[in-house]
């Protein structure tokens, strides 16, 4: 059985404003601009997902935000 460096067997979970899950590539939840300077924070977790069982080992992850408004 060959062993691998890399972790498995969790996501990543990403939620904005008031806990609402933000899934990638999908619509979310519409938030409100205002004239002048906006702020959205967004937090991340470890998340179990359906793969198997949480393996120890490295882990890493990226996110690139883009927002689009008319």
């Amino acid at each position: 059985v060959s062993q691998s460096r890399y972790g498995s067997g969790v996501g990543l979970r990403i939620e904005g404003p008031e806990s609402v899950q933000i899934t990638p590539g999908l619509k979310s939840k519409a938030l409100n601009l205002n004239p002048g300077r906006n702020e959205f924070i967004l937090s991340s977790f470890l998340q179990k997902t359906a793969a198997g069982p949480v393996r120890l080992g490295d882990f890493w992850a990226r996110i690139n935000v883009s927002v689009e408004y008319h």
